[in-house]
């Protein structure tokens, strides 16, 4: 049988899905959480809500399609092309970008220095995608049967690092994380013993990766959107919410 790739919608409905958007959300609201600042954005995947544990008031979601959120989402939608943000030059103290960088169709590159530019001094990227060493992607390489979602191609973290040194950010930390696909529990997914051995054995093989980076201006001292300096995001293991 022809193995279909599934599009987003149909790969959130999925075991591998469940696990990755659970695990991710968490992982990105605790990183987001430990930021301040006056304006944080999100580009895309509006089924995750990295914001959700975030001091920061004023919140964007841009989506390149129109998104219906609920009542109590405090993201504001805008709809705009990733590589055109409607955002004036250094107006954002955080900006998260999950699976930018593993879909090539949307000029990560270009949108990597369309970030660039909004972030303000001493801003953070957060960004996730799929790991090219991980587990799911071997299966791929060596059964022909992708998991991962329509126009995905996983990615190294030493690739990801280095497009985002280009775009003049500075990678200062990440997570590695989702070894398996999980169920069960009162959340729906639990930790895998694949979870629970990869994040002492073999962290770097997981499916997910997320890292940090930051906008670093040389000769200049801040104040205010500075106190970003003093919350650094440390390495650690991804976990399942």
């Amino acid at each position: 049988m022809r193995n279909v790739t599934p599009d987003w919608l149909t790969f959130s409905a999925a075991p591998e899905g469940r696990t990755t958007i659970a695990g991710e959300d968490e992982a990105l609201a605790r990183t987001a959480g430990r930021l301040s600042g006056d304006r944080a954005v999100q580009l895309g995947l509006p089924v995750l809500d990295p914001f959700r544990k975030s001091p920061i008031g004023h919140q964007i979601l841009v989506t390149e399609a129109d998104v219906a959120l609920s009542e109590d989402d405090w993201r504001c939608p805008v709809t705009a092309d990733f590589n055109a943000l409607p955002l004036k030059d250094e107006c954002a103290d955080l900006v998260v970008w999950p699976h930018g960088a593993d879909t090539p169709a949307v000029d990560p590159e270009e949108t990597l220095q369309e970030i660039s530019r909004v972030l303000a001094p001493s801003g953070v990227l957060v960004l996730t995608f799929f790991n090219a060493s991980g587990g799911w992607n071997l299966k791929k390489r060596l059964l022909g049967r992708s998991v991962f979602p329509e126009g995905i191609v996983p990615q190294s973290a030493g690739a990801v690092k280095a497009l985002v040194t280009r775009a003049g950010l500075t990678v200062e930390g990440g997570f590695y994380g989702v070894y398996g696909a999980t169920e069960g529990g009162k959340t729906g997914l639990l930790p895998s013993r694949l979870d629970l051995a990869g994040n002492r054995w073999w962290p770097t093989l997981s499916n997910v990766v997320l890292l940090t980076a930051r906008k670093k201006v040389q000769g200049m001292t801040f104040v205010g959107r500075a106190a970003f300096a003093d919350n650094k995001v440390r390495a650690g293991a991804l976990q399942h919410g």
